[in-house]
């Protein structure tokens, strides 16, 4: 059994031999030379660009120029890369496996992004994309029917895209995805572009182990409404109680599902945003890290958003700013289910931490504030707040001076209805209390209630005590 195993194995291994000497992969002696490019009759393959395994999109290789060197860039292999087929095509409906060998690459014309490929480098500082002068778009781009979700699978890993002359664009982005499902972008570097990643009604995609740098305007950019591409024929109102809503504009609701992990962010400018959110359901920002830019997280309109582990230092304004708005106003609302739990800020002097104008729902838990003035904004402003276990310097206050109008405010002392520093533990800034609904007890043993309840009635006050219920008549005056 043992013999004929080892037969059928070497047998394969010479029919796989043999079809890589036909097709000028292998030498004669059993030497790898180079793989016959896919989709492409001609190659400006440089000493520098290695073979690949059969099957395998080997991106250099399809190159028409330059030799991978800094000084050299490999050039023309855009158009052979966006030439080849999507999922639905390439390998029996299987997805594109394309590589980008370690090297220098000049990007001259945008890559339009198939459903089903797979990009990957030989890691974000070994695979350099640097966009040539006079580039003035995005670098990757993936566009599939707004309001819809359609399965893209697409991935890219291990990769530098950098947007030359090294001083920030004013527009475009490394990565930009319009609609779609299923998206991984991990361990890519994205350097001075207008923004590093946008997802715009994106849904179940992640962001992981990402490099953003320089960014002009945003890092990554999360939109749920009409604030980057609006659609064709898109007007005021287009919206509005359709069902399904109209292919023409893009109507929001999809942008659902979308994890932030593990990534850098050095915002470029001081009017930059690291991470701008405008509006979606479970967004979760985890275990990043800020620097300068305006905000580090400008977040509108979300619905169950977690922003945990993550460390905040040098924002020109506050390193958390929610607020009812997105980008250009198109989408308005509060937070709803705003969590901020376990990070480290270190904000600059005279800032606040977090800083809130919308009416939102927030819970502040497990933080630590180093700042100089109250950690935390416009409390008065939140429709309900709770806030447990934080810590700030001795004689830095928690939250600012004015909470008398927020909904509720919970900590660690009690819930303050009204008050962000409730004495016991239910606080009330108010000159009444609501019962709404009636309760007459059926006489002092009545055994329902328990000691300490309250009820009324039109005619008494009622306490549940030790030894059961006592009244007190209720007299005019």
């Amino acid at each position: 059994m043992k013999v004929n195993r080892r037969l059928n194995w070497l047998t394969r291994a010479a029919i796989v031999a043999l079809v890589a000497i036909a097709l000028g992969c292998m030498d004669g002696a059993g030497t790898a030379t180079r793989e016959l490019p896919i989709g492409s009759t001609s190659s400006a393959l440089g000493v520098n660009c290695p073979p690949t395994a059969l099957g395998i999109y080997n991106v250099c290789a399809n190159a028409t120029g330059g030799d991978g060197t800094p000084s050299d860039p490999w050039t023309g292999w855009e158009s052979s890369l966006n030439a080849q087929p999507g999922a639905a095509a390439a390998f029996g409906g299987g997805g594109m496996n394309i590589y980008f060998p370690a090297g220098y690459y000049s990007l001259a014309t945008r890559i339009d992004l198939e459903p089903g490929w797979i990009l990957r480098g030989a890691g974000m500082r070994a695979t350099t994309i640097t966009t040539a002068a006079g580039f003035n778009d995005d670098a990757f781009k993936s566009s599939s029917p707004i309001n819809r979700a359609t399965a893209l699978h697409i991935a890219m890993e291990d990769m530098g895209i950098l947007y030359n002359p090294a001083s920030p664009a004013s527009v475009g982005a490394a990565v930009d995805v319009i609609a779609g499902a299923h998206v991984k972008i991990r361990r890519v570097l994205a350097e001075h572009f207008a923004y590093g990643i946008i997802f715009d009604q994106v849904l179940v995609s992640d962001i992981e182990d990402c490099d953003i740098e320089g960014a002009a305007i945003g890092g990554i950019w999360l939109v749920n409404g009409n604030d980057h591409y609006k659609g064709t024929g898109c007007v005021a109102g287009a919206c509005s109680g359709k069902t399904p809503p109209p292919s023409t504009c893009d109507c929001a609701g999809y942008s659902h599902r979308i994890g932030i992990h593990h990534c850098t962010l050095n915002m470029g400018t001081p009017g930059a945003i690291g991470i701008i959110d405008d509006g979606g359901a479970a967004h979760v920002i985890k275990d990043c890290n800020f620097n300068y830019g305006l905000n580090q997280i400008r977040i509108a309109d979300t619905q169950a958003a977690t922003i945990s582990g993550c460390y905040f230092e040098g924002a020109v304004s506050s390193a958390i700013y929610s607020t009812f708005q997105s980008t250009f106003k198109t989408m308005l609302g509060p937070n709803t289910n705003l969590t901020v739990s376990d990070n480290s800020f270190t904000c600059a002097e005279g800032q606040h931490c977090m800083s809130l104008d919308d009416g939102s729902e927030l819970l502040v838990t497990g933080n630590i504030f180093s700042s100089n003035v109250a950690a935390v904004s416009g409390v008065n402003q939140a429709a309900y707040f709770s806030a447990m276990a934080n810590f700030a310097p001795p004689g830095t206050p928690l939250f600012d001076s004015d909470p008398s109008t927020a909904g509720s405010i919970s900590t660690d002392t009690g819930l303050g209805i009204g008050t962000a520093t409730p004495t016991g533990k239910l606080d009330v800034k108010d000159d009444h209390i609501r019962w709404r609904n009636a309760k007459t007890p059926a006489g002092s043993s009545d055994p329902s209630g328990n000691v300490g309840d309250v009820a009324w009635d039109a005619n008494y006050v009622y306490v549940r005590t030790g030894s059961g219920w006592k009244r007190s008549a209720l007299t005019t005056w």
